[in-house]
């Protein structure tokens, strides 16, 4: 689950929009709450889609589809309207884990589980195929697996047998669809058989029965290779599959007769570990009465819970109100340093200073002592926004920022010194000991920079920056805050007084947008909208050079500029990095990740001494810090930001738990199970401490090795 984008609608119909589910190459799917409050899921089309006739066409199959094939082990069709601008359909919302998160969480499944995942997914396919229709993309992923039992969903490639094709559309996926549909011919009830064989040997074995290092040699190997059967343990099961899997599909049996042979043999259910995977997942949605969750658009690399996302879900549980506040006691062995149960869930886990913030929807913030866990104080009636936007220390002033206001509290009680509330804030502040930098908005699109008094809040300063306020970032260094204003100019102002040190142009004609500017080594780095990096003197705006990159930034509204020793590192919207001469501009390197700029840069890349931690989708790379070139790779199985370094190591989450690597060549040190370290939120550093909040609501500091 993750937080809705700022331009994602409301509600569809009557739906009131929670969160997203998630997204692919026909639309996004949506958790919502119907006006009886029941949790739906809503799937719209993208805008793009919606205009082709061919698409709304394979949209009213789905439809009449999901109408027709109601049953036990499918999803529920709610509401729906095809003939809206963006079409959209409301299923029931079905809370758990998909096969493929499970098995990739846990492992394979034994033989007894299989039985009962293959009798409930055939009758499944039986009450899909008595309404006249194929389901076409049986996969792990499309089967959720809840605590109630199995669940076939997405009936997107849905359609009658002997009904067209449509064009450029893609018939299923590779590794599970039929032979019939891998050459390009019509799949049927009889390659929703075979394609249910092939989840099922994933389900035993945590492998496809045709998987290979590509597309093109999958689908070979669909064509002319015997399945890979050779995991699945009992003999008439891995016979049974392997009859499923002809590639002839008049040699198959039909859904009834998979339906009926899994119905004669042991069935049960899931293990201790994949259960609990199920549960965990299922648990984690929105309480009755909950907001949606909503990501401001300055904040985009931030989520109300972080956590290993598995099924999609929220970790909105609580801990009981007995063991509020209390140390958890902990092996003599335990990689822990400390552990609190806290009141509530905690989102996210800040370090300040000599102390450790925890801070969440229902908890508010909770302060412990980073050394040894003790409460500090704990203010329940700060309401922290769902769409948290972190912390800042000015000195040893917490200052805490959403998308509405920007906040500072006493160290010592947690009493709010003082609120700066915006009607518009795009853009994080920036901190010294002395000043906060505000980049805000007031009236009808004037942007401002504010400077106030970390302790006070009193106004030292205001700046008028132009209409464009989510063209504002701001950077502080040298007692100098650094900002982007209104017709491409940087501006560098005395952080103490607001009075202005220099200013320079640096477009021509069409430059508007700048990214938040990184100020070091003497200079201050600036990424604009036409893929130009400039870099300037710092003391009087003086041009060193600018490097044309060759594409926009993903982002500017955050840093895609990371200086690190005498590189300037850049990433731009197709997920390239590239690396430039500090002193020179001269380009070093570049390293396409294949992942689309959303997060800073320094959320997708941990410099550890001569060596770069980048994550590429689900793969950690270690890429020399001087060439770019990649010298080792783990996959990781989930989407993460880039590792913290502690203690020597990289730690990161990964979906097995919390991993720990030796970034010089990638070496797997520990592995902190998930099983006791479920849904942690992001790792942070403190001190020579790997900080994080689990599962329910328990706060821990984990020692690095």
């Amino acid at each position: 689950m993750r937080p809705l984008l700022p331009d994602d609608p409301v509600a569809y119909g009557p739906h009131v929009l929670l969160a997203r589910l998630g997204a692919g190459g026909t639309g996004v799917v949506y958790l919502a709450r119907s006006p009886g409050g029941r949790l739906v899921a809503v799937k719209a089309v993208h805008s793009e889609l919606a205009a082709d006739p061919a698409f709304r066409e394979r949209f009213a199959r789905e439809l009449a589809a999901l109408r027709a094939a109601g049953g036990a082990f499918t999803a529920s069709l709610v509401d729906a309207d095809p003939d809206a601008s963006r079409p959209w359909l409301a299923t029931v919302y079905l809370p758990g884990a998909t096969l493929e998160e499970v098995v990739r969480a846990t492992g394979p499944l034994p033989v007894p589980a299989v039985n009962a995942l293959g009798a409930g997914l055939a009758e499944a396919l039986v009450s899909i195929h008595r309404a006249g229709v194929a389901h076409r993309d049986v996969k792990p992923s499309n089967v959720m697996i809840t605590p109630y039992g199995p669940r076939l969903i997405d009936l997107g490639m849905a359609r009658p047998p002997g009904t067209a094709e449509l064009p450029e559309t893609m018939p299923g996926t590779p590794g599970y669809l039929p032979p019939e549909q891998a050459s390009g011919g019509e799949g049927g009830p009889a390659g929703d058989v075979f394609s249910l064989a092939a989840a099922l040997v994933f389900a035993a074995t945590g492998a496809g029965p045709f998987d290979a290092d590509t597309v093109p040699a999958v689908l070979y190997r669909v064509l002319h290779a015997a399945p890979s059967l050779d995991g699945v343990t009992d003999a008439p099961l891995r016979a049974f599959l392997g009859s499923c899997l002809s590639r002839d599909p008049r040699e198959r049996p039909t859904a009834a007769q998979v339906m009926e042979f899994f119905a004669g043999r042991a069935g049960a259910g899931l293990p201790f570990a994949a259960a609990a995977v199920v549960h965990q997942a299922a648990g984690r949605v929105p309480p009755p009465g909950a907001p949606p969750w909503r990501m401001a658009p300055s904040v985009k690399r931030r989520r109300m819970v972080k956590g290993l996302v598995i099924g999609g879900a929220v970790a909105l549980a609580g801990g009981t109100a007995g063991a509020a506040g209390l140390l958890v006691s902990r092996a003599p062995d335990s990689p822990e340093e400390w552990r609190r149960r806290l009141p509530e869930n905690a989102s996210e886990v800040f370090p300040a200073g000599a102390m450790v913030l925890a801070m969440g929807y229902d908890l508010g913030c909770y302060a412990l002592d980073g050394r040894t866990g003790k409460r500090r104080w704990h203010r329940s009636d700060l309401s922290v926004s769902p769409n948290l936007g972190g912390l800042l220390l000015a000195g040893d002033v917490p200052v805490g920022y959403d998308s509405r206001a920007v906040y500072a509290l006493n160290p010592s009680t947690g009493e709010e010194l003082w609120r700066h509330s915006a009607e518009s804030r795009w853009h994080p502040p920036a901190c010294d000991r002395n000043i906060v930098c505000i980049p805000t908005s007031e009236g009808v699109g004037e942007g401002l920079l504010i400077g106030r008094d970390a302790r006070t809040g009193a106004e030292r300063w205001r700046r008028a920056v132009g209409t464009h306020v989510r063209d504002t970032g701001v950077a502080l260094g040298g007692g100098v805050a650094y900002f982007s204003a209104e017709g491409g100019a940087l501006e560098a102002v005395e952080a103490a007084t607001g009075r202005s040190r220099w200013r320079v142009v640096l477009g021509r004609g069409t430059l508007y947008r700048m990214d938040t500017p990184v100020v070091a080594g003497g200079a201050v780095y600036v990424f604009d909208n036409a893929g130009v990096l400039h870099a300037r003197g710092a003391g009087d705006g003086a041009r060193r050079w600018t490097a044309e990159v060759g594409g926009v930034p993903g982002d500017l509204e955050t840093e895609q500029v990371m200086v690190v020793g005498d590189a300037v590192h850049t990433m731009t919207t197709d997920g390239t990095i590239r690396s430039f001469d500090a002193a020179t501009g001269r380009a070093r390197w570049r390293l396409p990740t294949g992942v689309r700029a959303r997060r800073r840069l320094a959320g997708q890349m941990t410099p550890a001494g001569d060596v770069l931690l980048v994550m590429a989708h689900e793969t950690l790379l270690g890429v020399g810090a001087a060439d770019g070139r990649v010298r080792w790779r783990q996959e990781i199985g989930i989407q993460e930001s880039a590792p913290v370094l502690a203690g020597g190591l990289a730690h990161l989450r990964t979906l097995h738990g919390i991993r720990s690597y030796d970034p010089a060549d990638g070496r797997p040190v520990r592995l902190l199970a998930g099983s006791q370290y479920s849904t942690p939120s992001t790792l942070r550093a403190h001190r020579d401490l790997v900080l994080c909040s689990v599962y329910p609501a328990d706060v821990v500091a984990l020692r690095p090795r």
